[in-house]
């Protein structure tokens, strides 16, 4: 168990009970367990390559049209013009590579941190700008986003397939919690 006493919830979100919770629900649910940790195995396939498509595109199409992103970029910091279209290219290369190498069942564990860490750091630099939106460039001109709730909901959401992904690559590994 990764959770002591009082704090049922907190040991929701380990790894290991998350796993634990999939394993008990066949007994609620009157379903055998093979049939659960096989909805479950493509459950964690489907968001996978959700998760690495939503990169790609948004790599792809930043790419494409990057000035939003850098825009956005030089608000957050000062740094030069020609810096801000450096690192934007730098990092829309990044997601896709990420992205393209989830979509192929590739370093799972090291993509999908990479890319949990990406969504962190954006969603701080969106709490930052939450009360006067800008525009974020998270994909290019193919859809208009702004560092607004909508923006922080998205990358939550994104951070749940993140997690959720992980959690079942560490426990097809075994490598969670004992």
């Amino acid at each position: 168990m990764c959770f002591t006493g009082a704090q049922p919830f907190l040991g929701s979100l380990c790894f290991a009970s998350l796993h634990e919770w999939f394993q008990r629900m066949p007994t609620r649910c009157g379903v055998a367990a093979s049939e659960t940790s096989k909805a479950v195995h493509m459950l964690a396939q489907i968001a996978r390559v959700s998760l690495g498509l939503v990169f790609l595109v948004s790599g792809v199409s930043k790419l494409y049209s990057p000035i939003a992103a850098q825009t956005l970029l030089l608000h957050i910091a000062p740094i030069p013009e020609q810096m801000a279209s450096f690192a934007t290219a730098l990092l829309s290369i990044l997601e896709c590579i990420a992205g393209g190498m989830l979509c192929a069942n590739r370093m799972v564990i090291t993509m999908s941190l990479i890319l949990g860490a990406f969504l962190l750091a954006s969603t701080m630099v969106g709490v930052l700008f939450v009360a006067r939106p800008l525009p974020c460039g998270c994909f290019g001109d193919l859809i208009e986003s702004r560092t607004d709730q909508w923006f922080l909901l998205r990358n939550f959401c994104l951070l749940g397939f993140v997690a959720f992904v992980l959690s079942q690559s560490k426990l097809k590994r075994g490598v969670a919690g004992t």
